[in-house]
């Protein structure tokens, strides 16, 4: 019992040295778009408690890189949001080439009682504090008006305009589709179910999705958006750098209800209840609910899993370096399967998805990591 106990200790408190050194690169800040109004100042005050009580512990002006806001349609919720950023500059160093992103969710745009738009001086309000990138859904609004007038709205303010689009809600001859050619972007997520199953991959399903991804993917080139990842464009130079920290396995900090943080030792989660986070954070400063550990066999399909996201690919030589001549027969005779079926293709010793590869990205790793 006591050996447990000293390993329980021993592990905290290098999970500690590592959060201090490089998780506090990176925050991720959730605020729940759909939250009870009952719940909002308590919420509210949870947070900010959280927040306080880990930047309190690490070592004064560390510097930020990363820091990934999600909005909510409550009306204060935009001043607490002003809050926390203010609380991080006092501490802490937010570093001139940081990426300090908003999400503005459906709610922050229909559900606010006060305005049905962010207004001109919130956005003022928004870029002084230094937020210098805007996350946009396409789904919040109707038209492509509607979307161009907010982009248009927000562009004088921030650095970086990003939007984020979902495969199935279009096809190649939907309008946005057409229109899209004319948002003053820097950065666009396209998301589309990569699990399609095998049959349906045969199907009109995957025809149609192949026939808008191609036309979106031509449309964005024109724009000068090139294709960074399996769902992400972006202008030379902005590329997200939040997206890049879970790509590459870097370590990063969550606070809010459900947030998950990954110390480079574990993964862990906070409650995913509003009330029992509210309570736990009051009574323990924590709400970490869920954790585990992330072992070699795990490090090494996360890895796989990451560099496949990367339009550049993996290098076959670090898919390979940990496994043993069996496993690389093994691993040969996988790839060799997936380059026959058109999913893959090796460049210049890069194991890089196809277009095709990408609709199924989970069978590719699948058959990958069964070595």
């Amino acid at each position: 019992m006591l050996h447990q106990v000293l390993i329980g200790m021993i592990r905290r408190s290098a999970r500690s040295i590592i959060m201090k050194n490089e998780l506090a690169q990176a925050f991720y800040i959730r605020w729940p778009d759909q939250l009870d109004s009952k719940y909002a100042e308590q919420y509210s005050c949870a947070l900010l408690k959280e927040l306080e009580s880990y930047i309190t512990m690490l070592p004064l002006r560390t510097e930020l890189s990363s820091i990934f806001m999600s909005g909510s349609s409550h009306d204060n919720c935009l001043q607490w949001l002003l809050d926390m950023v203010g609380i991080l500059k006092t501490r802490l160093c937010i570093s001139h080439t940081a990426e300090v992103t908003l999400e503005v969710l459906r709610g922050m745009i229909t559900g606010r009682s006060r305005t049905g738009q962010l207004r001109e001086n919130e956005l003022l309000e928004l870029a002084q504090a230094g937020i210098n990138r805007l996350s946009f859904d396409t789904t919040v609004l109707g038209s492509f008006q509607e979307i161009y007038v907010l982009v248009q709205k927000a562009r004088p303010y921030f650095k970086t305009i990003s939007v984020d689009m979902y495969l199935e809600d279009y096809d190649e001859n939907t309008d946005i589709m057409n229109d899209l050619i004319c948002l003053p972007i820097q950065h666009i997520s396209v998301y589309f179910d990569r699990d399609i199953p095998e049959k349906a991959a045969r199907g009109a399903v995957w025809e149609n999705s192949m026939r808008t991804y191609t036309k979106l993917v031509k449309i964005l080139k024109k724009m000068g958006l090139r294709q960074y990842t399996t769902y992400n464009f972006a202008l030379p130079g902005f590329e997200s750098q939040h997206d890049a920290i879970y790509n590459e396995r870097k370590p990063f900090r969550g606070f809010g209800v459900g947030a998950w943080s990954f110390d480079m030792v574990s993964r862990f989660q906070n409650s995913e209840n509003v009330d029992d986070y509210c309570w736990r954070i009051a009574h323990h400063n924590t709400a970490v609910v869920y954790e585990e550990d992330i072992d070699a066999r795990q490090m090494w399909i996360e890895k796989i899993m990451g560099g496949l996201g990367r339009v550049d690919g993996i290098s076959y030589q670090e898919i390979g370096q940990a496994l043993d001549e069996r496993q690389k027969t093994a691993l040969n005779e996988q790839i060799t399967v997936l380059k026959r079926a058109g999913l893959v293709c090796i460049d210049d010793g890069y194991v890089k998805l196809t277009r095709k590869g990408r609709f199924l990205e989970n069978e590719v790793i699948t058959r990958l990591i069964v070595v």
